[in-house]
C-alpha cells in the first residue's frame, strides 16, 4: 500500500510539472537569432544550437550539454555524462520581419527548417570517449514581396518586387574526447562543412519597362574542426571551445562555466561569453546566462537568456530559451524552444534610404535518444 501510495503521488507530481512545463512553453511561444533580408544576403542566419539541450541554455557552446551533441560544441564534453547514446532531433522555425519608412510600413512572416541532428557518442573505455554526426548549423530562408508606389498625391502602383533565398550550411564531423589529466578533459573533432545558397530576384515593372530577374547562388564543402577542453572539480566545470570558420561560417570561440547548487545538487547555473571572428567587420560578442532544475532523477527542467551585441550595425540581439527533459527505461525525451529578436537601422531591397527593420524568429525543437 505504502508503495503504490508513492507510485501515485510520483504520477501525481510528474503531471503538475508536465503542466506547467506545457503552460510555459505554450506561453513563450510567439511570432518573434534573426531572420531577415540582410541576414540572408550575409552568412545567413547562425541556429542559437545544435539541439534541444543546447538550445534550452541559450546556445552555449563551452559547457552544459554532455550528449551527442557535443561533437558540435565542445568535444571534451563528451566525457561528462557517462554513457553512450544515439540522438535525433529537428525543429521548425518561425520568423518574422518588419520593416518602416516613411511611407510605408510591411510585415512578412514564414515557417522554414531550423534545426536538426543525429549524432552519437559511444565510451571507449574510462577517460575516453568518441562521437560522430551531422547536424545544420546555419539557415538562409526568406521571402518577400514589397509594392512600390508614386509619390503622393497620386500614390499608383508602379512596380512589384520579389525576393527569395533558400538554403543553408550543414556540418558532418567525428571526434573524440580523453582525460589528460584528473584535472583536465581535451577534445576534438573534425570533418566537413557543406550546403549550398540559392537567390532569386525578380522586378515587374507597371510603367511599360522591362521586366527583370536574377538568379545566383553559392556552394560550400569545405574541412571544418571543434577544438575544446574541461576543468571538472566534482560536478562543476570551466569550459572552452573553438570552431574554425570557413568561406561562408565565422570562427567563434567561446568560455564558461557550470556551478551546481544545493545540497542534493538538483539545480545549477551557468555562463559564457562568446567572441566571433567578424573578418575585420566590427565585433561581435555574445553573453549567456542559463540555469537547470532537476525536481526529480528522470526529470530536468532549463532556461538561459543571451545577449549579441554587433558593432558593424549597432545590433542589439535578445533571446530567451525554456527547455526539459524526461528519461524512461532507455529513453530520454527532449523539448526546447528558443526565441530572439533584433531591432536596427538597415537597407532591405526596394528601398535605397536606412529603413527601421525588427527581426523575430522562434525554434521549437523536440528530440529522442537511445541510452545504451
Amino acid at each position: 500500500m505504502l508503495h503504490r501510495v508513492k507510485e501515485n503521488r510520483s504520477k501525481t507530481s510528474f503531471s503538475i510539472y508536465i503542466i506547467l512545463f506545457s503552460v510555459l512553453f505554450l506561453g513563450f511561444f510567439q511570432e518573434a537569432e534573426c531572420y531577415g533580408y540582410n541576414d540572408a544576403l550575409g552568412n545567413g542566419s547562425i541556429l542559437p544550437g545544435i539541439h534541444p539541450r543546447s538550445l534550452s541554455i541559450g546556445g552555449a557552446r563551452s559547457i552544459g550539454s554532455g550528449d551527442a551533441g557535443s561533437i558540435f560544441l565542445n568535444p571534451s564534453e563528451l566525457l561528462r555524462a557517462p554513457s553512450s547514446r544515439i540522438t535525433v532531433s529537428g525543429s521548425m522555425g518561425l520568423w518574422k520581419e518588419q520593416v518602416e519608412t516613411q511611407t510605408i510600413r510591411t510585415s512578412v512572416s514564414d515557417l522554414d527548417l531550423g534545426t536538426a541532428m543525429a549524432a552519437f557518442k559511444a565510451e571507449i573505455s574510462r577517460g575516453i570517449a568518441i562521437g560522430a554526426g551531422i547536424a545544420r548549423i546555419s539557415d538562409h530562408s526568406f521571402t518577400d514581396q514589397r509594392y512600390i508606389y508614386s509619390s503622393p498625391p497620386d500614390s499608383s502602383l508602379i512596380a512589384i518586387e520579389h525576393f527569395n533565398s533558400s538554403g543553408g550550411l550543414w556540418e558532418a564531423v567525428a571526434g573524440v574526447g580523453f582525460s589528460a589529466a584528473s584535472w583536465l578533459n581535451l577534445g576534438l573533432s573534425a570533418g566537413t562543412r557543406f550546403g549550398n545558397v540559392d537567390f532569386t530576384f525578380e522586378h515587374v515593372n507597371y510603367e511599360g519597362e522591362d521586366d527583370s530577374t536574377a538568379t545566383w547562388g553559392w556552394k560550400e564543402d569545405e574541412f571544418c574542426w571543434h577544438a575544446g577542453a574541461t576543468v571538472p572539480f566534482g560536478l562543476n566545470s570551466i569550459g572552452i571551445s573553438y570552431v574554425s570558420g570557413t568561406d561562408h561560417f565565422n570562427s567563434h570561440v567561446a568560455a564558461g562555466f557550470l556551478l551546481y547548487t544545493g545540497t542534493m545538487n538538483r539545480g545549477a547555473i551557468g555562463g559564457e561569453v562568446e567572441l566571433c571572428d567578424t573578418k575585420g567587420d566590427g565585433s561581435l560578442v555574445t553573453v549567456r546566462i542559463f540555469g537547470q532544475y532537476s525536481p526529480e532523477n528522470n526529470l530536468v527542467f532549463n532556461g538561459g537568456v543571451r545577449l549579441t551585441e554587433e558593432s558593424v550595425n549597432e545590433l542589439t540581439r535578445l533571446g530567451m530559451s525554456l527547455g526539459g527533459a524526461y528519461s524512461f527505461n532507455h529513453f530520454q525525451i527532449d523539448g526546447a524552444i528558443s526565441y530572439c529578436s533584433a531591432g536596427c537601422m538597415g537597407e532591405s531591397f526596394s528601398h535605397s534610404d536606412p529603413d527601421d527593420i525588427k527581426n523575430a524568429f522562434t525554434l521549437i525543437c523536440f528530440g529522442l535518444s537511445y541510452i545504451l
